[in-house]
């Protein structure tokens, strides 16, 4: 699970670190896999192409609830952690920034 308050989650939203593990651990053990929702999940902001792609190939997919994050105007997109743990299939995209802008 990626550290939400390291990378760009809004700690207010959030809350500490601790509680969040100890929520998704709980939803975690309370879901089957079977009770879980099949479509892939990803929720972010575009800084690389790949997580522009990621948008493109998954518009209009019923598998899909991949969504742009644009923090000024969130309409329902936000998820809080634990709620990750109600899909089956979720994306994790990485940023890398080393020695060279985004």
């Amino acid at each position: 699970m990626p550290d939400y308050g390291f990378y760009s989650w809004p700690e207010p939203k959030v809350g500490r670190m601790v509680k969040v593990h100890d929520k998704t651990a709980k939803r975690e053990a309370s879901l089957s896999w079977d009770s879980r929702i099949s479509k892939v999940f990803w929720r972010g902001a575009i800084v690389v192409k790949l997580r522009e792609q990621l948008l493109e190939v998954s518009k209009g997919k019923l598998w899909s609830d991949i969504k742009l994050i644009v923090w000024q105007n969130l309409n329902g997109r936000l998820k809080m952690p634990e709620d990750h743990c109600n899909y089956k299939f979720l994306v994790h995209t990485r940023r890398i920034c080393v020695f060279r802008p985004c």
